[in-house]
């Protein structure tokens, strides 16, 4: 993720044409998807450890919910549109708008929130699986329909923006929800291998599922055949998220193996996983700049050769 941001900022743009560079984008496409299965997964994970306290009103549940209104009120604090916040009344209708475009953290925050109450409804570990997976097709297969609707024209701005890239948010609930859903679903299935089998390798099933998907979502992809009507590949079309999920699988399932030795996580890996949302937060405020600061974008710019751009991933890393 670090890396992805630094180039995109920091490179000069003749090193951005090359076939090379168009591999790295697409690998680079596949963070974003990444960071939002592990999310669904780690919360199906957690939610199995300590399952009876999230099935009521428990003060774990409400640190679990407080924690998800922080993620959700940061992702706006990312885009205050002016300051003082006291001369808020000089704000334009285009800051009102790009204040209001949903990012990945109100993303990940209202999507946890769906899952809690699909929690709520399902009471066992098997529903939670089945509804989540349930919840992860509906997203993907409504997608194209519902970014077809002019949804500013009934729905005030700010919930607008959840539905689709209209009105300038880069990670709107359809389709980007369908991840944080399909990687519960994962762990939810992983959680009930592991309660009935003991230790549980899904290195194989993880690599065979994310191969199957990623064949299937590129060979439709080359179909002639539009059962949900015109749809983008690259913005709105289910293909994407069978070939990004399923390459995101097939990524993971090596990296299972080659860690499958270990005795224990280290510490590292422990910290910057459960600081994952602070790390985007500063490192997207340090390379693009905020209301509240200057960032490398309007500093430097992307202005640099290759070395001197991996310098600064080094850096900022």
């Amino acid at each position: 993720m670090i890396q992805g941001h630094t180039l995109s900022v920091l490179l000069r743009a003749e090193y951005q044409t090359s076939v090379v560079f168009g591999l790295w984008l697409y690998l680079r496409g596949l963070t974003s998807c990444a960071f939002l299965m592990l999310a669904g997964f780690s919360f199906a994970v957690a939610t199995d450890r300590h399952w009876d306290d999230y099935l009521r009103m428990t003060p774990r549940l409400r640190r679990r919910l407080v924690r998800f209104g922080a993620y959700f009120l940061l992702g706006y604090a990312m885009r205050i549109p002016i300051r003082p916040l006291t001369d808020i009344s000089r704000t334009t209708a285009e800051q009102w708008q790009a204040f209001g475009a949903v990012d990945i953290l109100q993303l990940v925050a209202v999507t946890l929130a769906m899952l809690q109450g699909i929690l709520w409804l399902a009471g066992t570990r098997r529903r939670l699986a089945v509804g989540a997976l349930a919840a992860t097709g509906a997203v993907v297969l409504l997608t194209p329909t519902v970014w077809t609707v002019k949804w500013t024209s009934t729905l005030p701005l700010f919930v607008a923006s959840y539905f689709s890239m209209a009105t300038g948010s880069l990670f709107p609930v359809f389709p980007w929800a369908a991840y944080i859903l399909f990687g519960a679903a994962l762990g939810s299935w992983f959680v009930i291998a592991r309660r009935r089998d003991g230790a549980f390798d899904a290195s194989r099933p993880f690599f065979v599922t994310g191969g199957l998907m990623f064949t299937a979502g590129v060979f439709l992809s080359m179909v002639p055949l539009q059962p949900l009507g015109p749809t983008e590949f690259w913005t709105t079309s289910p293909n994407l998220f069978l070939a990004k999920a399923g390459a995101v699988l097939v990524f993971l399932s090596g990296a299972i193996r080659l860690t499958r030795s270990w005795t224990s996580t280290p510490k590292i890996s422990t910290v910057l996983s459960r600081e994952s949302l602070t790390i985007y937060y500063v490192h997207v405020a340090i390379l693009y700049g905020s209301i509240w600061n200057q960032g490398l974008n309007q500093i430097i710019g992307p202005r640099l050769p290759l070395l001197p751009t991996l310098g600064w991933v080094t850096f900022l890393v």
